[in-house]
């Protein structure tokens, strides 16, 4: 087995969806993201392209974190930027951004 040498997430992330009478459905997706390399980084951030029922995307869920080292793990919570009318079904890593 080869060992990684970036920045991935381990396992599944879960995706937790709730409803608010005004505001709409929120959606968090929750995991953890570990440092496979050698160096530090000042910035990590996660980006997942949400989704409803019949698959249009209906938001993007962002978390970051300053300064991880290596070896190290971050248990992140990407939230939804907004609330939309049309519960979010599924999600799709979109992007790990890291300097």
């Amino acid at each position: 087995q080869k060992k990684s040498k970036k920045i991935e997430i381990v396992g599944t992330p879960k995706m937790t969806v709730e409803y608010t009478t005004y505001l709409g459905y929120s959606c968090e997706i929750s995991g953890t993201l570990k440092n496979n390399t050698s160096r530090d980084y000042d910035y990590v951030s996660v980006e997942f392209s949400v989704y409803d029922a019949n698959g249009n995307v209906i938001g993007t869920a962002l978390d970051n974190i300053n300064n991880i080292g290596p070896g190290e793990s971050w248990s992140f919570n990407a939230t939804l930027f907004d609330f939309p009318e049309t519960k979010p079904t599924s999600y799709k890593l979109k992007e790990i951004t890291s300097w």
